[in-house]
Formats: C-alpha cells, structure tokens, sequence
C-alpha cells in the first residue's frame, strides 16, 4: 500500500481532477520529489456498438492509486434532448497495473494516478 499523507493526498486529487479536466497527457504531479505519483491517460475510447472502453496502463514498475475518466462525445449531442452517457464501469485494473472506463453511447477517455508501491 502506498501511504500519503492527507494535505498530499488531497493536492494529488486536485491535480487529478484538474488533468482529466484539461486533457492532459502523461505528467508529473509532484516533480520535487522522486517517486511521486504521475498521471497517465489512455487512448480514446470510440463507440462500438454504441460500447466505448479506455484503459490507462501505469508505467513499469508503479501501482494505480486512483483514476477516473473524461466523455469526449456523447451519441446524443446533437439531439434536442440533454445528452446523456451511462458509465458501466470506473475502476483500477485487477491487477493495479491502470484504470479503466467502459461506457454506453459516449466516447470516454481513462485516466491512472499512478505511483511507486
């Protein structure tokens, strides 16, 4: 298990929040530090059979501690109607390599905090 303490837990989150906001790419969250958590982002999920999924994987040799996802698309933005997507799944991989999305009528992007175990 990864320890933070909480003011640097709860900055790491900011920043989280913040990059899948933004749309940012790989980045460091604390680069004064060696070993601080980094984020990653997969590649855009495009809809399949109306089933989009995106996976960020970690880089070698750190653990996911946590993740989310951004809707780049729903199916619906052009309708009339407020556009909805339905999210199935938001979660770390089995083995704590990454993150991962799967959604219903959207494109989605995943994005993986990830850190030195």
């Amino acid at each position: 298990m990864i320890k933070m303490n909480k003011s640097r837990s709860l900055a790491a989150s900011v920043v989280l929040a913040a990059c899948v906001i933004a749309g940012a790419g790989t980045l460091t969250v604390h680069a004064d530090t060696p070993g601080d958590p980094v984020i990653v982002t997969g590649p855009e999920g495009k809809r399949v059979n109306d089933r989009a999924e995106s996976i960020a994987k970690c880089p070698q040799g750190t653990r996911v501690v946590g993740g989310g996802y951004n809707v780049t698309r729903s199916a619906y933005q052009n309708s009339p109607r407020i556009a909805l997507v339905n999210i199935l799944g938001n979660h770390p991989l089995d083995d704590g390599s990454g993150w991962k999305i799967t959604a219903y009528d959207g494109d989605v992007v995943a994005y993986a905090m990830c850190a030195q175990p």
